[in-house]
């Protein structure tokens, strides 16, 4: 998977000028561990001019806003993948789209990065990252309605089950990202994917209690 979202420097040609600067931008990203780049330097490991750059993008905002618009598109899709693995049950969807979502910030954390950067989500700016943002956790809200639907949970207003669950697979994904799974207070017997598929568990279990506390 993160092949198809970053790819090593290459030679483009004509018309796909973009595509290799974003794929500059994100390697000089993962090399400096942050954003600090510049559109000199994302043109210059490309081999193009600054000038021919700025035809493209108008600063370098613009390439983080089409950085996180292509990662958001990305998550949809491991998500929508995930709902198909779990063949139609929504609850289990649920717990595999916490697993899709945990991987996909390990396996891309310069995309994962970028996607929830506050600037990007100013109100009235960015609508491209705000529908492609839409289209990935509409996957979680479609898995919740479904729920709903086979009497597997509340039929209580599902916003905050939603944001409830998202908090739980950002949370997770974020310290996984950042290797703080790793810490001395984390059982270290346990790998990755096990702690992954228990707080997916939790998260599954704690949408089931809704359905007993009508």
């Amino acid at each position: 998977m993160r092949a198809s979202l970053r790819k090593t420097k290459s030679a483009y040609h004509h018309g796909n000028l973009p595509k290799a600067l974003i794929r500059a931008a994100l390697e000089l990203m993962a090399k400096k561990e942050d954003a600090s780049f510049t559109l000199r330097e994302v043109s210059h490991r490309v081999g193009v001019s600054h000038v021919a750059a700025y035809r493209h993008f108008r600063d370098k905002t613009a390439i983080l806003a089409k950085i996180a618009e292509e990662g958001f598109y990305g998550l949809q899709r491991v998500l929508t993948a995930a709902n198909q693995e779990a063949n139609l049950q929504p609850l289990e969807q649920i717990r595999k789209q916490t697993q899709a979502y945990v991987k996909f910030a390990v396996e891309h954390p310069e995309h994962f990065r970028v996607m929830f950067q506050a600037d990007l989500h100013a109100p009235g700016t960015h609508l491209d990252i705000q529908v492609a943002k839409g289209k990935a956790l509409g996957c979680l809200r479609r898995a919740t309605l479904a729920a709903q639907r086979q009497g597997a949970i509340s039929e209580a207003d599902i916003k905050p089950m939603v944001i409830g669950c998202w908090s739980a697979m950002h949370g997770l994904a974020i310290l996984a990202m950042d290797h703080q799974l790793e810490s001395p207070l984390v059982e270290s017997t346990l790998s990755l994917s096990q702690v992954i598929d228990s707080v997916a568990k939790a998260v599954v279990s704690g949408y089931a209690r809704e359905r007993t506390q009508i």
